[in-house]
């Protein structure tokens, strides 16, 4: 990448910094500890681990981090250290709540034949670091499909493998290796719907990304999940009781020893949480004490937002 931007005369110099939750730039005994990275024109980033980011995006364990940098004059292996050039530092800057925002829009509704058990429609949308909790769920071959679109490319990664001879008796190997991945993603997937609810789903219906968030015109990931659902409703003699506050996940309940924590805990970056939950009332019941709900809630580290909606 740095043979480009000379090539392309975009001003630009090595980075090198550490992690916020690693080692201090003080306390390094390795290469390890360092990580590297390009800065162009003094205001962008790029760095080579990127996971599943857009090109310029940084990751949340580098941000507020003082960089140390080096505009390369002259590079030759042979030297003793190898680069030459003019050394200094840059500020990575921190991103707000609102850059590291999940929005999250819940579709419910009773079944017919048992409503004690729900069907649920959960669609993410995250950019910043939210998107970090779901990329365990995301394929090399959505990762593929969405830069081929973003680039222009109409052929399909099979249809590269069969056009190419060196490649085309690979197939039936890959298509074996993609229907593993295929069984882990499911098994991802309704791991993550146990670790959200604190249960089981009965059964995952579907699951789909309308993105990834890999390319700079479309930085959010786009995760929808259908489920069904048991746990959230009871029987209250001819009336229909739902923990609606469940539908946006478990929530921490710190014990003592948390209360009297000594060590700090904090997130990797500010967030804000948005909840719009809709929800399709059984015909014959009406609804009650929905306006006693809390709706918001926020602190200099944390937005959420939960949106109601009654069908």
């Amino acid at each position: 990448m740095q043979q480009l931007f000379k090539e392309y005369n975009v001003s630009h110099k090595l980075l090198f910094v550490t992690s916020r939750f690693g080692s201090r730039k003080d306390e390094v005994v390795s290469d390890d500890d360092f990580l590297t990275g390009l800065l162009a024109n003094d205001n962008q980033l790029f760095f080579f681990l990127n996971g599943y980011r857009y090109a310029g995006e940084i990751p949340g364990i580098f941000q507020g981090e003082t960089a140390s940098t080096v505009e390369v004059v002259k590079y030759a292996m042979n030297k003793k250290y190898g680069i030459e050039g003019s050394t200094g530092q840059y500020e990575i800057p921190e991103s707000k709540a609102g850059d590291n925002l999940l929005t999250s829009k819940i579709e419910v509704n009773f079944q017919v034949d048992n409503p004690l058990q729900l069907n649920v429609k959960r669609n993410l949308k995250c950019t910043g670091s939210m998107k970090e909790d779901y990329w365990s769920l995301v394929l090399y071959e959505d990762w593929d499909k969405e830069m081929r679109e973003e680039l222009g490319i109409e052929q399909t990664l099979m249809e590269e493998l069969q056009e190419n001879k060196s490649t085309r008796k690979q197939i039936d190997e890959y298509v074996s290796s993609l229907e593993d991945r295929k069984k882990t993603q499911k098994d991802n997937v309704e791991m993550e719907l146990t670790a959200y609810h604190g249960q089981k789903p009965n059964k995952v219906i579907d699951y789909s990304f309308g993105a990834i968030g890999t390319a700079i015109n479309r930085p959010s990931l786009d995760y929808t999940v259908s489920y069904t659902l048991d746990g959230l409703v009871k029987n209250a003699g001819n009336n229909l009781v739902l923990e609606i506050g469940k539908l946006i996940g478990q929530q921490w309940e710190p014990d003592e020893r948390d209360e009297k924590r000594n060590v700090e805990a904090y997130l990797p970056t500010a967030i804000q949480l948005d909840y719009e939950i809709e929800i399709e009332i059984p015909e014959g019941y009406t609804v009650e004490e929905l306006d006693a709900l809390p709706s918001v809630y926020s602190n200099e580290f944390q937005a959420k937002t939960i949106i109601l909606k009654k069908l």
